[in-house]
């Protein structure tokens, strides 16, 4: 045994053998690890994705340059539609099947762009389509059925500037893409991109020798082009294609790189005792105010103060009311939002709510009492248009009251989105001038009616050739109706917003008709 052990401690120590050394550190180097790309999908099918998003962003820049109110909208939305629905169904996005009532908003808002000359509306349908296409993309990425009307406008916001933060990833795929196939071999989509844009200068030759070679060709190429090949108009077709097809791409690589509240965290902590007292004193003010307001203004039982007349009645306080009706909206859905639920917090919360029912009547009636006397404006029709929408918004308000689950976001969604297509396909401008120059009690139109008038789009045109008189004010001041008229219509004639078919706008070129047919004398 004393041997064995001997032979043991006996035994020389076998030498530990030398670790392998990375041969960055052996440099003196260290490499960090690149953390794997969660769009790497994405990449991998790169010339797909990255042709697609090309294609799309050269349609963009044919719809869209120096055309912003052109027939081509409805056409590149619905193009969008299709191409969006594509993608994400072959990134395994399932499109949910009520996604399909934004989608038609939408496309209807793109129709309203090219049938109106409405610069405010305009605008507006420009926010109503960011809107409204940033909450379309989200409900195909993320569950949304438990936000709130605060959480899905403030996820709009941030998928946006997450679109924007994503702008570099189209360009870093597109530079490691064409780096690994020229070490490997090149996919189809890949080398089908390249031969097109090798093409490019030989078919740019024989179309301008086929120009050359038929007069209709020619003319329908000029039509086309629109004097759009010089360098300028170059760099900036270019600059639309790249932003386009790069946002596009984000669009997809949000699929993979953005993450969105799956619901919404329960904020009810406050005290249904001090929301209550809070809510009490509103209550009680709100109901003699209602009271007062259908005693004197709908049923007319009460006397006016002397020398005022229901019309001035209807026009004083009038903006404050809607102010009110406003912030009653906010309290109600923040005390909703922020305080714990108790019966006679609902209690208030109904009261409160039906008195801003009330209101709403209330500001309706002066609004149309005022309207009758002083006509129409767009300040004034836009206030109705807030009056009937907030209308039916308020229903959902007391079914949430009474339903803690019931969703006020999409049913104010549907509810806006609804009024306000109504709106843009109405072109109110077009209404101002019919209601203003046919409303009983108007006949005569004086001079300050027909500067009015003069302020409107060129929606208003087909209304004012169809209802407006020859008076003495319009021969005095503009020789007459025809000069009124053409005047008036000139716009349409000035610059070349219609020259072609890319260009229509369907309210421009009516009124372009009606010029025609007025104008005297060389333009």
């Amino acid at each position: 045994m004393m041997e064995h052990q001997n032979e043991i401690m006996m035994q020389p120590e076998m030498p530990e053998p030398a670790l392998a050394m990375n041969p960055a550190e052996t440099s003196g180097k260290i490499e960090k690890e690149v953390p794997p790309d969660p769009a790497a999908p994405l990449f991998e099918r790169f010339s797909k994705y990255g042709a697609g998003c090309l294609l799309t962003g050269l349609f963009y820049a044919f719809c869209f340059y120096k055309n912003p109110n052109g027939i081509t909208w409805p056409f590149f939305l619905a193009a969008g539609f299709v191409l969006v629905c594509a993608a994400f169904q072959s990134l395994s996005v399932k499109i949910r099947k009520d996604s399909w009532f934004l989608a038609t908003s939408i496309l209807l808002i793109g129709v309203s762009m090219c049938r109106t000359d409405s610069l405010f509306l305009h605008t507006i349908n420009r926010i109503a389509l960011f809107f409204l296409l940033a909450f379309f993309l989200l409900h195909q990425l993320c569950d949304d059925s438990g936000w709130d009307i605060g959480t899905a406008i403030s996820s709009a916001l941030r998928y946006a500037g997450g679109l924007f933060l994503l702008l570099p990833v189209p360009f870093s795929h597109g530079i490691r893409y064409f780096k690994t196939s020229r070490q490997g071999k090149k996919g189809p989509y890949a080398a089908a991109i390249l031969g097109a844009f090798l093409s490019l200068p030989f078919v740019l030759i024989v179309v301008c020798l086929l120009g050359d070679a038929d007069v209709v060709f020619n003319k329908l190429l000029v039509s086309a082009l629109d004097g759009a090949v010089n360098p300028s108009s170059v760099s900036s077709v270019l600059f639309q294609t790249v932003v386009s097809a790069a946002v596009f791409y984000c669009i997809l690589c949000s699929r993979y790189k953005m993450k969105f509240p799956e619901g919404v965290r329960d904020r009810r902590k406050g005290s249904p005792a001090f929301a209550s007292g809070f809510l009490f004193t509103f209550a009680a003010a709100y109901l003699v105010f209602c009271a007062i307001q259908v005693v004197f203004l709908f049923l007319r039982k009460g006397t006016l103060p002397d020398g005022m007349t229901y019309a001035e009645y209807a026009r004083q306080g009038f903006f404050q009311l809607t102010f009110v009706i406003a912030l009653n909206l906010a309290l109600v859905l923040g005390f909703l939002r922020y305080f714990r639920p108790a019966p006679y917090l609902k209690a208030l919360l109904t009261t409160v709510s039906a008195c801003t029912c009330v209101m709403i009547a209330s500001a309706a009636c002066r609004m149309l009492l005022y309207i009758s006397v002083y006509r129409l404006t767009l300040l004034r029709l836009l206030v109705l248009w807030f009056l009937g929408t907030a209308a039916v918004f308020m229903a959902g308000v007391f079914l949430l009251i009474r339903k803690e689950r019931f969703p006020l976001f999409r049913y104010g969604l549907v509810v806006v989105s609804v009024f306000y297509t109504a709106l843009a396909l109405s072109r109110p401008d077009a209404v101002i001038a019919a209601y203003n120059l046919t409303a009983p009690g108007h006949e005569a139109v004086g001079t300050s009616d027909l500067y009015y008038l003069q302020t409107l789009s060129l929606d208003a045109a087909p209304a004012m050739e169809k209802y407006l008189k020859d008076s003495p004010e319009l021969t005095e001041w503009y020789g007459g109706r025809d000069a009124y008229l053409a005047e008036f219509c000139r716009r349409a004639a000035d610059g070349d917003g219609n020259a072609s078919l890319r260009t229509y706008n369907f309210s421009v070129g009516a009124a372009r008709k009606i010029y025609d047919a007025r104008s005297v004398g060389p333009e």
